[in-house]
C-alpha cells in the first residue's frame, strides 16, 4: 500500500500526482532498499503516472516508515500487516492499497485502480514450491492438503486481521502469477538508473 507523510497537503492519490508534477524529482520515497519490492513498486507508480521521484534505499522498511513519520521523506509503499497499526494511530496517511479489490483490514482505503491509476496492481504472494519433475498425482494431493488447510477459520481469521488475503488455487494459476510478475518487474528493472 502506498502511505504518505500525514503533515504534507495530500489527501489523495490526484494530490500526489499533481505535486510530483510540480517537483520533479524533490518528492522522495524510501523502500527497504535498492530492489526491494517497494522500490520497484515506487519506480512503477512514477512510470504509470508519468512523475519523476527519488528514491532513498533503507536497510529495512522499519527505518523508512520512521522517516514517513517524520517528514524526512513523502512516502512510502509498505505491507498492510505493517503500515496498518501506523495509519490507525494516524502517524501517516493511506492513499491506496496496490491490489486488485481492497483490503479487508483497512476497507476505507481505495485502491490504486479506484484511485484513479487504471493500469497498478502490485500484490505480494506466497507460493510453496516443490523440487522439479514432482509427479502429478503428489503435486495434487499437496494442494488439496494446502487448501485444505487455508479454509480452516481460525487461521483465515487471523490472517485477515493482520491484512493478509488467502487465496488458494491450482498449480497453474500460481505458475500463471509468478509469470505475470516476473514480465511486469522485468519492464520496470530495465528503465531503472541505478546510482
Amino acid at each position: 500500500m502506498l502511505v504518505v507523510n500525514k503533515d504534507l497537503p495530500i489527501r489523495n492519490l490526484a494530490d500526489l500526482i499533481a505535486l510530483a508534477r510540480k517537483k520533479p524529482g524533490q518528492l522522495f520515497y524510501g523502500s527497504a532498499g535498492v530492489g526491494a519490492s517497494n522500490h520497484l513498486s515506487g519506480e512503477l507508480f512514477a512510470a504509470q503516472s508519468q512523475i519523476k521521484l527519488s528514491h532513498v534505499p533503507y536497510k529495512g522498511n522499519a527505518p523508512a516508515m520512521t522517516d514517513v513519520m517524520g517528514g524526512q521523506i513523502a512516502m512510502m509503499f509498505d505491507i498492510v500487516s505493517t503500515a496498518r497499526n501506523f495509519i490507525l494511530s494516524d502517524k501517516v496517511r493511506a492513499l491506496a492499497v496496490t491490489s486488485r479489490e481492497r483490503n479487508p483490514s483497512l476497507p476505507d482505503v481505495p485502491t490504486m485502480r479506484e484511485a484513479g491509476l487504471a493500469g497498478y496492481e502490485v500484490i505480494g504472494w506466497y507460493g510453496i514450491y516443490g523440487p522439479g519433475g514432482m509427479s502429478p498425482a503428489l503435486v495434487g494431493k499437496l494442494n488439496v492438503s494446502i487448501e485444505r488447510a487455508l479454509v480452516d477459520e481460525g487461521l483465515r481469521k487471523q490472517w485477515l486481521s493482520q491484512g493478509y488475503d488467502l487465496w488458494t488455487g491450482k498449480p497453474e494459476v500460481l505458475a500463471q502469477q509468478a509469470h505475470r510478475d516476473l514480465e511486469m518487474w522485468r519492464g520496470v528493472t530495465r528503465g531503472i538508473q541505478i546510482e
